[in-house]
């Protein structure tokens, strides 16, 4: 005989409502379509919370590919205005290489011969970087290129800057020429002689005269002509006819425990104090270079100093406060560190004297 399982449904008295006989396998049955609908709604109920986290996920992804999206355009946008800046640069470069060579006509100045332009062999500048480039199809040529002709600028400010401080130095050198070069009449009267070739009144030969002879009453006051220096050369060559003249030129009133050290042991020496006006330059131009030759030379194993070209530039320009015979040094960015003080003096009776300062 099948087993049969009851299901009985009682009421609140304890009545039997209702009542159902199942065999076994139709309870078996049952129990497995329960089961099975239950998988199914759980499998639902699961799927449905994943399709819902995926789609807020996706909602945070499209956010954060928006955000990144916006980056890179705003990232290109800097790098075309990078490009255009490079452009700029390159453009105000080449206007201050015109503007070098021409100052250098102007003034009668020589290029540097070097060989090459402001842009290495060749000189010209670097084609323009297209900066309205689609940056989606060359993104990675246009970084390419701007980090070459970041290069190139480089070494053409490097360049530029070398040439102009070349310019800056002819330029001063020039100015000290004309300095030295008489602007005025040093005094009234006739000229007897001029400036060129002339029958000489000592040799009767046809000769150069390097001077302009101007004759006056003795005792008419001389004028320096132009910035001179005071020598006992100038002496000599004036004579009597100097006396009164005013001569302008470097002051000799050093003092002080080195100088004092400097002229015994140069006398010591040599048997005689020093001839040139510009001795106490020379002395502390030297001790600046022995300076910064301690400070940059390296020395190998076997003994052998090297001294590095650009190191010792560098050094020296970055002198300050170096305590000389003339006084206290300072280099500027153009090399220049004297300490300039000017005398100027009378000749009477055939030596100089100090009327200023």
């Amino acid at each position: 005989m099948a087993h049969r399982y009851s299901l009985i449904f009682l009421g609140n008295s304890g009545s039997t409502l209702r009542q159902f006989h199942y065999s076994r396998p139709k309870l078996f049955t049952f129990a497995a379509l329960l089961l099975i609908i239950l998988c199914v709604i759980g499998y639902s109920l699961f799927d449905y919370i994943s399709l819902r986290n995926n789609i807020s996920g996706r909602h945070g992804l499209e956010r954060n590919l928006a955000i990144q999206t916006e980056e890179i355009l705003h990232q290109r946008e800097q790098i075309q205005s990078f490009a255009k800046e490079i452009n700029e640069l390159k453009e105000r470069l080449v206007q201050l290489d015109l503007f070098e060579k021409r100052i250098r006509v102007m003034a009668n100045i020589d290029g540097e011969e070097n060989g090459d332009g402001l842009f290495g062999v060749g000189g010209s500048a670097p084609e323009d970087l297209n900066p309205e480039i689609e940056l989606t199809q060359r993104h990675k040529s246009l970084i390419k290129e701007m980090h070459q002709q970041i290069g190139q600028l480089d070494k053409a400010t490097d360049t530029q800057q070398y040439n102009f401080k070349s310019l800056f130095a002819s330029l001063e050198a020039q100015k000290n020429l004309l300095a030295h070069t008489p602007a005025i009449r040093p005094t009234a009267g006739w000229v007897t002689s001029g400036f060129g070739y002339r029958h000489s009144p000592f040799t009767g030969k046809r000769e150069f005269h390097k001077g302009l002879d101007i004759a006056n009453h003795k005792g008419t006051k001389i004028l320096a002509a132009a910035d001179g220096m005071i020598s006992d050369a100038a002496i000599e060559a004036v004579g009597e006819a100097g006396e009164g003249m005013y001569f302008s030129g470097p002051d000799l009133a050093y003092s002080g425990d080195t100088y004092d050290q400097f002229l015994m042991r140069y006398e010591e020496k040599y048997g005689k104090s020093p001839i040139s006006v510009f001795h106490a330059h020379a002395f502390d131009a030297t001790n600046m270079v022995f300076a910064c030759i301690e400070k940059v030379a390296v020395q190998d194993s076997d003994g052998t100093l090297h001294i590095g070209r650009q190191a010792m530039r560098d050094c020296l320009f970055a002198t300050s406060d170096f305590k000389g015979i003339t006084g206290s040094l300072t280099c500027d960015q153009y090399g220049d560190c004297a300490d300039p003080k000017i005398s100027v003096s009378q000749l009477q009776n055939g030596e100089y004297v100090r009327i200023w300062p």
